[in-house]
């Protein structure tokens, strides 16, 4: 249903890969990632701004200043993973960045369509603890927000142990992650029709009624 479609992340969106069997060395693929292959499946304009490495805050304060989202219908979040307590980052600051990112995006285009991803198994797997914590930010973030929806993959993925490697996905990982993305976004939209009913006027002057 959408059009042209922003996805903003971290390396889980660049599209990085491990380059040896012992999860030394990174490399990005960005063909292979997740927005790649949400536009094969979907036939979307989809722009891919993740950054390696990138934590919520870091990532806004990369991206917000060039930022222009006036022609997007649609966004979708996956920044999170590297929200790591070792990392001097605490849920409620990652939670503020968050919130300042989704300001931006409305404060562009007011009618935008947001998506909230959880951190993916592969790392949520590794301090389910914190994670959990993380991810129940941006379900909070989601209830908060007028247009922003949670999408639960840390609970509802079936993406298997093997198409991980030391955290980041393999090609394969990275297409059934894009599937899994329009399955759960497909049923957001079935269940909330009414709220989805005016998409073809975003960032237009013709709001609906």
């Amino acid at each position: 249903v959408f059009n042209n479609i922003l996805c903003i992340g971290d390396s889980l969106t660049a599209g990085v890969f491990d380059y040896s069997e012992n999860g030394g060395g990174f490399g990005i693929r960005s063909q292979y990632s997740y927005p790649s292959q949400l536009a094969k499946i979907t036939g979307c304009n989809v722009t891919n701004w993740g950054i390696s490495g990138a934590t919520t805050q870091s990532w806004y304060e990369n991206k917000i200043s060039i930022s222009r989202w006036q022609w997007y219908d649609c966004a979708i979040i996956n920044l999170g993973a590297n929200d790591i307590e070792k990392n001097g980052v605490t849920a409620s600051s990652s939670k503020k960045y968050l919130q300042k990112i989704i300001d931006k995006l409305k404060e562009d285009n007011s009618n935008i369509k947001i998506f909230l991803m959880t951190v993916v198994p592969a790392y949520y797997n590794r301090d389910s603890e914190w994670y959990s914590t993380i991810n129940q930010t941006r379900y909070e973030l989601s209830r908060a927000n007028e247009n922003c929806y949670f999408v639960d993959l840390s609970k509802y993925s079936e993406t298997g142990d093997e198409i991980y490697h030391y955290g980041h996905l393999t090609a394969m990982g990275y297409r059934k992650e894009a599937e899994e993305v329009v399955a759960y976004i497909s049923k957001i939209i079935a269940e909330n029709m009414k709220e989805f009913k005016w998409v073809q006027h975003i960032g237009t002057s013709h709001l609906g009624e």
